[in-house]
């Protein structure tokens, strides 16, 4: 037998074993296909179950997120906190009328400023960071728009939602009536 017969019959297996593999797929893919109206069997429709209210945090960040580096969910704001200067990369709050409406049960005297439990202790702001250093705890996200409950007003006084302030330099911005 010559190379180009062999070639030639080559080639014809080829195509027959092809064509075989096409309509053996062909036959198995209809045999089991599933027609519409075997999917659209009428069934019960249970009624819906209420919807529970979303939490704050997913109220608060449905419009996504400035970044995903240590997200931290508080009650009543989120924040990314940054391990290497140990302070917040950035502070995300949902405020509404009424958000902001005040609670007299609430005060703010009671706050103290504390370490962020949740940070690991290598990466955490301490207090003693501000002493002495010419700078103030300024609250990234402020006390006064979380007066819903004691511990909203609490979780603003994390050392996590601080930033170095310049001292006295918006003091007496803060002191004066709007």
């Amino acid at each position: 037998m010559t190379l180009l017969h062999r070639r030639g019959v080559q080639l014809i297996a080829a195509a027959v074993a092809g064509w075989c593999g096409c309509r053996t797929y062909d036959h198995i893919s209809t045999k089991n296909r599933l027609h519409a109206a075997t999917l659209l069997q009428s069934t019960s429709i249970l009624p819906a179950e209420p919807v529970a209210t979303p939490s704050r945090p997913s109220q608060i960040m449905r419009f996504g997120f400035p970044g995903t580096d240590s997200v931290r969910f508080l009650d009543d704001y989120v924040l990314s906190y940054d391990r290497r200067n140990r302070t917040a990369h950035w502070v995300f709050e949902h405020l509404t009328k009424e958000s902001l409406q005040k609670n007299d049960k609430v005060d703010r005297s009671k706050c103290t400023f504390v370490e962020d439990t949740e940070v690991h202790p290598y990466f955490q702001a301490r207090n003693s960071d501000y002493k002495g250093s010419g700078f103030d705890r300024g609250h990234l996200a402020a006390a006064g728009n979380h007066r819903k409950c004691q511990r909203d007003v609490d979780q603003t006084f994390l050392l996590s939602n601080m930033a170095p302030q310049a001292s006295c330099a918006f003091f007496f911005f803060f002191l004066s009536p709007i």
